[in-house]
């Protein structure tokens, strides 16, 4: 493959990145959506409740610690944080809004629920949702061509007429 085709090949990629920040938006709002509309997510004895006990079950050491003495008692709490952090997050990828803070607390969230759930410990942890959306939100956060047609780019832009990422910088905002 010549350069010039291999320019064009990462040209149509290029052209598609925000297609990976917008769908893990979309993933994370839908998630905190659906959680903050069970009115019985938050509650002791709900949702959010149940599925801390039933994954944490699997989990050893300080996380099991940390979730049994300090998440599971303040429960209300911690699944308040669960559903506003995830819809927050998502609208933030969504609209491009500090996409790199959003794709940081994608990667804790997602961070999290692995470790509850102990699935790292064997080879099945590697096809579970977590790990791709850290795979998702580690690109969302490392590569500069996502933050096209971000809503804060025209701001935040820093640097040359050319960017370290080859692309020019933004005329207007959406």
């Amino acid at each position: 493959m010549n350069t010039a085709a291999a320019a064009r090949s990462y040209d149509k990629l290029v052209q598609y990145a925000p297609a990976i920040r917008i769908f893990l938006g979309l993933v994370w709002w839908i998630n905190g959506g659906l959680k903050l509309g069970d009115p019985n997510f938050a509650l002791h004895g709900g949702q959010c409740e149940r599925w801390l006990v039933d994954f944490s079950s699997t989990t050893s050491g300080p996380y099991h610690a940390f979730v049994h003495q300090i998440v599971i008692p303040n429960v209300t709490l911690f699944a308040t944080f669960v559903e506003w952090g995830e819809t927050l997050i998502g609208l933030a990828l969504i609209a491009g809004v500090f996409a790199q803070f959003a794709a940081l607390g994608s990667i804790f969230l997602a961070l999290n629920y692995w470790l509850m759930r102990g699935a790292y410990a064997g080879i099945g942890g590697f096809v579970d949702i977590e790990p791709n959306l850290i795979a998702l939100a580690a690109v969302v956060l490392l590569w500069p061509a996502t933050r096209q047609f971000a809503v804060h780019v025209p701001v935040l832009w820093r640097g040359n007429m050319v960017g370290d990422d080859g692309l020019e910088p933004p005329t207007s905002s959406l």
